[in-house]
């Protein structure tokens, strides 16, 4: 009986362990967290998580740029803190004080903050858009899930002069450059694309005399039947990716 009294002891105490170090242990950092925020912690509500330091005035981020961020929850008010941070681009660097990256995100290694600091270097050119969460918690340090607030917000970052960038069509020359009905009349030009883009929908107009005829739009070539002697034609190409027009050339 006494051996039976000695192992439920035992088992209880083991147990009351077990629960200690369970709600002790996200005081080193968590990950998975930065979206859906400290579910596991109550929330008293009151506390909107920032970010400082990102170019939002600026037009975007520039490739390749390092950027010195700073985060928390609001009023700088002393007690415990952690948070977790995720970015979908971009790496870290410098990283504060206990501030730790782990899984990819960065998340707290300690509880004795309420306001972190990193820097982030902006990724390569191309990129575009790069979006930023993070989820901030102040403990009320009672060793509970009760009594806390936490906090959390997302943010989406352009790429400065990001975007398409509009084709452009150069040497447009008439074939031949000295036309008969015999030799016909065409109209060649390079096409390129800073996006890499295929040309999809370029126009290309044609004035014969000064008049439209837009019975022959878009046509490289101009029929034989159209052509005859002291004729002008005036050709204009616009070229596309589909996006976006370029200016037109003639």
């Amino acid at each position: 009986m006494e051996r039976s009294r000695r192992l439920a002891m035992l088992l209880v105490l083991l147990f009351l362990v077990s629960l200690s170090q369970s709600a002790y242990s996200q005081s080193t950092g968590m990950t998975g967290r930065s979206v859906s925020g400290c579910t596991c912690h109550s929330n008293s509500g009151g506390l909107s998580a920032s970010i400082n330091g990102l170019p939002f005035g600026a037009g975007g981020y520039t490739p390749g740029a390092t950027y010195s961020l700073q985060w928390d929850g609001g009023p700088h008010v002393s007690g415990d803190g952690g948070f977790n941070f995720d970015v979908s681009a971009g790496t870290w660097t410098n990283l504060g004080s206990y501030v730790q990256l782990s899984n990819g995100e960065l998340t707290h290694s300690s509880d004795a903050a309420r306001s972190w600091t990193a820097d982030w270097i902006a990724p390569a050119a191309g990129t575009g858009d790069v979006d930023f969460t993070v989820a901030v918690l102040y403990a009320n340090g009672n060793g509970q899930n009760t009594g806390d607030t936490w906090g959390h917000g997302a943010w989406t970052l352009g790429e400065a002069g990001g975007g398409d960038t509009p084709p452009v069509a150069s040497n447009v020359t008439y074939i031949p450059t000295s036309p008969t009905k015999g030799t016909g009349l065409g109209v060649s030009y390079d096409y390129h694309d800073a996006d890499g883009d295929s040309e999809q929908g370029t126009q290309i107009k044609w004035w014969r005399d000064g008049l439209r005829i837009t019975s022959i739009d878009d046509q490289t070539d101009v029929p034989n039947s159209w052509i005859g002697r002291g004729q002008q034609w005036q050709v204009e190409v616009t070229p596309s990716d589909v996006n976006e027009d370029g200016e037109s050339v003639m």
